[in-house]
């Protein structure tokens, strides 16, 4: 598994769009776990949140 998304400049966190969201997380290639730094949300239901996780760690599985 790799990270996928944008690299952030000057720290360890990658930054991914996912719909109206951005995830920032970090990736840990010893473990190959991902961990969610943050979750900003662009003025939407916060219930969408758990298909955002989902379609996150679908997309990290593929690559």
């Amino acid at each position: 598994m790799a990270p996928i998304g944008k690299k952030l400049v000057g720290n360890p966190y990658w930054s991914i769009h996912i719909g109206k969201y951005r995830v920032i997380y970090i990736f840990h290639k010893h473990s190959s776990e991902i961990e969610i730094i943050d979750l900003l949300s662009r003025k939407h239901d916060y219930r969408r949140f758990n298909h955002i996780f989902y379609i996150l760690i679908e997309k990290l599985r593929i690559n």
